[in-house]
């Protein structure tokens, strides 16, 4: 969901600087890697699978030291070495502790739900940030082939890929398990 600002690179000052432009106040952009991208609403299939995903979240993570999150909301992710290297509004995505009202630590989880729009952009360039800036799982919803890829991390590195079209397993959070077909009714 969304284009391109303009094909070039952008410091993240320079990001900065157009997201907190008067005319474009009331936009949504991302941040990765140098290009800035303008996101498109989503659609309503997009919110209810949204939805689904966050009230499974929700339920099983209640009373712990996780909490999921909605978009919009920014998350800011950083390198090994403290740079930022994207500024995103994922999905939904899941946080653990240090858990306050300043800037969310790098999620634990993220679900991103593929749009014709944000195909290739979940596909390869959230895939190589979120895995690079510590993420240590990714699932991607694709539900026009009604199918979850679920990707995880160690140490910025891919451990393992799985592909899912009945019930995802969590592999960071032992128990959570979420039926596709539910979330794509």
């Amino acid at each position: 969901m969304g284009i391109a600002v303009e094909d070039k690179m952008y410091s993240y000052d320079e990001y900065l600087k157009i997201i907190e432009n008067e005319e474009d106040a009331n936009k949504r952009y991302e941040y990765i890697d140098g290009h800035i991208y303008m996101l498109a609403s989503p659609s309503v299939k997009h919110q209810r699978i949204i939805g689904e995903i966050f009230g499974s979240l929700y339920n099983y993570l209640k009373g712990g030291s996780c909490e999921p999150f909605v978009a919009p909301l920014d998350v800011k992710l950083y390198n090994q070495q403290r740079k930022i290297i994207g500024n995103v509004q994922p999905d939904v995505f899941v946080v653990c502790d240090n858990l306050n009202e300043g800037e969310l630590t790098t999620p634990i989880l993220v679900v991103e739900v593929v749009s014709p729009s944000s195909r290739s952009r979940d596909y390869v360039q959230k895939l190589d940030l979120y895995m690079r800036s510590g993420v240590r799982e990714y699932w991607i919803i694709d539900p026009i082939q009604k199918k979850i890829l679920q990707y995880t991390f160690n140490e910025r590195e891919l451990k393992s890929v799985n592909i899912y079209t009945d019930i995802i397993k969590s592999i960071v959070f032992e128990g959570l398990s979420i039926n596709l077909e539910e979330v794509l009714k």
